[in-house]
């Protein structure tokens, strides 16, 4: 795939002159083409947890995580998870006090195991941030649509009104990184605030069966629907590590990274285990599941409106797709990166490295982005697929794999990096909690492989060749690596070099 984007194009960068270029013409430089010092630390916070779309995992993952995994103890699972990031956070963040890249994931597994193993896990990323993409584009569709048909009697089909949310996410990406911060800040506080209105308003009445304390018991959390509640938590905790994407516009990123995904996988996790923990406390046990089984679409609204009235509903309902809006914008922004990285050292094609000169972001890399998705949004429309029982699931299953199989590529890059040089830290950030958050992660993403139909919804060969095309994705990028470190060592050391100056 890599290979593909960079084609046969040798070029050198064109030369910047800042002076003699328009305000919308778009340039690509060598480095630091990105702008610098636009955000602080708060601000990567809200686009790490806009990203994760806290509202969308708890509307969407957490009914289907109550029935099939191991019940009432759902916010448990919600803050093992969250345990284990914090966990996997201690040597990824030590790490990215001395990495600054657009390439995340990338850039530390090139530096940690070698240029090769970096391509590798950038293809599966991107093809994992793809699909997870396409699965948001399609809900969005989907309750976009529905929305629209209920409040305004206005009748647009879903993929309509995807083919426009691409092109006003490719508008705001364009923009500067401070805009969109502020967007996904505004967006974030709302989409959080009504679960918060949730909260309150359990903690003050109370439910059935009083304020229980079983969801967060050992027994109940480790049972034996423990393996298959964690298929469905990890996914809910992707993103968080879009922290390292945006280390080069960051003021003081040294510091400001490194904070911000711990300060965003703690304020993720404590979020899901309070929230989920007071529906149990809502309905109580029995209704609880009752509804998870019989009525999982509606555990979220009908508790809202018993308790709050019908605004609450109704806000959920529009604050669902703001949520959805604010998690594409984000990803889209990863994705863009991603390229712009890539294209940058020559990996792909330099045509994916030019930036806006007025606003400092990824322009090529961006479009490209917004085309791929309006693409295949008309071809599953020309298919007739129906976004929530087809495109969705089928869609978001191979994401949950990629994006585990690099997280678990990035502990152990952790180990590599800091093996000859320690550089100040301790031996638990640099080899004790990559290594055993390597574990933990490796066994999750072997239960999310073993329990795909889970995820897809269907049980056919799609539960194998999903997962295969991903790991397919990683070994080309991998493959290619190599190609070119025997057939262009030059390009190759190039490569590696602009990588270790960090």
């Amino acid at each position: 795939m890599l290979h593909f984007f960079y084609c046969c194009n040798r070029t050198k960068p064109a030369t910047l002159v800042g002076s003699k270029m328009k305000k919308n013409e778009i340039t690509d430089v060598p480095s630091g083409a990105l702008k610098k010092n636009a955000i602080g630390l708060m601000s990567v916070v809200f686009l790490v947890i806009a990203t994760n779309g806290p509202l969308t995992a708890l509307l969407g993952g957490t009914p289907a995580s109550f029935v099939f995994g191991n019940g009432i103890a759902i916010p448990g699972v919600y803050l093992v998870m969250g345990l284990i990031y914090i966990l996997f956070s201690v040597g990824f963040s030590a790490m990215s006090a001395h990495v600054s890249n657009a390439g995340a994931f990338y850039a530390h597994i090139n530096l940690g195991l070698g240029p090769s193993a970096g391509i590798g896990a950038a293809s599966m990323a991107i093809a994992a941030y793809q699909s997870l993409q396409i699965a948001l584009y399609a809900l969005f569709g989907f309750f976009s649509a529905d929305f629209l048909s209920r409040h305004a009697g206005i009748h647009v089909p879903w993929w309509v009104m995807c083919c426009v949310l691409a092109v006003i996410v490719h508008a705001f990406a364009c923009r500067n990184i401070e805009f969109n911060g502020k967007i996904l800040s505004i967006l974030m506080l709302c989409e959080v605030g009504i679960i918060f209105l949730f909260d309150l308003a359990v903690l003050i009445k109370g439910g059935p069966d009083g304020f229980t304390t079983a969801p967060f018991e050992p027994k109940n959390i480790f049972s034996g629907g423990f393996g298959v509640a964690l298929v469905f938590i990890s996914s809910a905790y992707m993103g968080f590590e879009t922290a390292a994407i945006y280390s080069e516009e960051a003021k003081n990123p040294k510091r400001t990274i490194p904070l911000a995904i711990v300060i965003a996988v703690t304020l993720i996790m404590l979020f899901y285990a309070l929230s989920t923990w007071l529906l149990v406390v809502a309905y109580g046990e029995a209704e609880l599941m009752e509804m998870a089984k019989n009525h999982p679409g509606e555990i979220w609204f009908v508790i809202s409106e018993r308790l709050l009235g019908n605004w609450a509903a109704d806000l959920l309902g529009m604050f669902m797709i703001t949520s959805l809006f604010a998690a594409i914008l984000s990803f889209h922004n990863t994705i863009s990166r991603y390229l712009f990285s890539l294209g940058r050292e020559r990996v792909i094609h330099p045509w994916f490295s030019k930036v806006s000169m007025s606003q400092r972001t990824p322009y090529n890399a961006s479009l490209f982005q917004a085309v791929v998705m309006i693409g295949l949004v008309l071809y599953f429309a020309s298919r007739d697929l129906d976004p929530m029982t087809v495109i969705m699931p089928i869609a978001a299953a191979p994401a949950t794999i990629g994006i585990l199989a690099v997280q678990c590529l990035a502990a152990i890059s952790v180990i590599g990096f800091f093996r000859v040089d320690k550089r100040d830290t301790t031996l638990w950030q640099r080899s004790i909690a990559p290594f055993t958050s390597f574990l933990i992660l490796a066994t999750c993403l072997y239960l999310v492989v073993v329990n795909m139909s889970l995820l897809t919804g269907v049980d056919s060969a799609l539960n194998w060749i999903l997962p295969m095309l991903i790991f397919v994705a990683g070994l080309a990028g991998a493959v290619y690596g190599q190609w070119m470190k025997f057939k262009e060592p030059e390009r190759y050391r190039v490569l590696s070099s602009v990588l270790t100056r960090v």
